[in-house]
């Protein structure tokens, strides 16, 4: 089982080779199973400020990301 460890007050990724940036939803997804910002930000060795803005990003509407054919 991976757990954390800490080199003065640096904490240290899970897992060798996890690194930030990662997807909005891979951090969404961990939100949503109950991590706390602070506990993801622990994980990926990153602030809980980094966690906030991320999670807080609003992402494009349906319309934004769908190409629509204007000559309908």
């Amino acid at each position: 089982m991976a757990c954390t460890a800490s080199v003065g007050s640096s904490p240290k990724s899970f897992i060798k080779g996890v690194s930030w940036p990662v997807d909005r939803a891979a951090v969404v997804a961990l939100s949503d199973l109950g991590l706390s910002p602070r506990q993801i930000a622990q994980y990926f060795s990153v602030t809980p400020a980094e966690v906030n803005r991320l999670l807080q990003q609003k992402l494009p509407s349906v319309d934004e990301r769908t190409p629509r054919n204007l000559e309908d």
